[in-house]
């Protein structure tokens, strides 16, 4: 995911992004820790090179300013920010963190370490941004733990990028004595597919023992990939993630539902022909 954005009038649906606001600082109240909070999470980005220097919303006057300790943090984020940190301030993968971070653990890491009040002094700041930069270099190095570890906070079994795990498998291997793969694995990628449907499930299923080595390791890529891209879709977009996450868990749910209908039925045919054995001597 490319760090800058664009500029040219074309619009490309692939570039657009949602906007979001991670902090509106009301008047009184809390007031001073939430100036020092977004402070300190902006001026990281500072050093970074993950702010959007070319946004309206940052002054770069003040910017100087604020390097030069000529001006507060508490007043730079009031003059410059209008007191509010958004996903205009950032480049992509600025947002993409503050996404990820800002309002899920940056206030308690903030609060474990400096306290449930503290003032935005460059002292304290340096003590944050330690912080800051572990949460950031976890979550680069693998987005899709990271995500993973953030949406299992809610749910233990939620995955990024994938549906839940579950106590058992949907689905069973067929032999395919042409080929050897990790097949716990694979049906821990097809089962956990969001993209695949039921149906189309069944289908890769019933395809493995015609299906080279070759092509196995291509749908081994291809769950790869998907599982990324959704995890990235999810920290941007997770209300429409969890609504899809929510019509194939719904799909499975079904699915399980018919299979306990057709072993009762299967049940019940052979108590009844068992019966009918008896009774007629057999």
């Amino acid at each position: 995911m490319s760090d800058e954005k664009k500029n040219d009038d074309k619009i490309n649906p692939e570039d657009i992004r949602k906007t979001e606001i991670f902090l509106k600082i009301p008047a009184g109240g809390d007031e001073k820790t939430e100036l020092a909070l977004a402070g300190f999470f902006l001026i990281w980005t500072f050093e970074k090179n993950l702010a959007d220097f070319r946004s309206p919303k940052i002054n770069i006057e003040l910017v100087k300013k604020l390097k030069n300790r000529e001006i507060s943090i508490e007043d730079f984020v009031r003059d410059s920010l209008k007191n509010e940190i958004t996903s205009k301030l950032f480049l992509n993968e600025g947002d993409d963190f503050a996404k990820y971070y800002f309002k899920w653990k940056y206030f308690s890491d903030a609060k474990k370490i400096l306290g449930e009040k503290f003032s935005a002094t460059w002292e304290n700041y340096a003590k944050i941004k330690v912080k800051i930069e572990e949460r950031f270099q976890f979550w680069k190095k693998d987005p899709v733990a990271a995500q993973t570890a953030k949406l299992k906070e809610k749910d233990a079994d939620a995955r990024a990028g994938q549906l839940r795990t579950r106590k058992k498998n949907i689905f069973v291997i067929p032999p395919h004595p042409n080929t050897t793969f990790d097949e716990k694995l694979f049906l821990e990628y097809l089962e956990g597919s969001i993209s695949l449907t039921m149906e189309e499930k069944k289908r890769v299923i019933e395809a493995i023992p015609r299906l080279k080595i070759e092509q196995i390791n291509e749908l081994f890529k291809i769950f790869k990939d998907e599982r990324k891209k959704f995890a990235e879709l999810e920290n941007e977009f997770s209300d429409d993630v969890q609504k899809l996450k929510r019509e194939r868990e719904r799909e499975i749910e079904n699915n399980e539902a018919k299979q306990e209908e057709v072993a009762e039925s299967d049940e019940d045919a052979n108590a009844a022909e068992e019966l009918k054995k008896k009774l007629m001597g057999e």
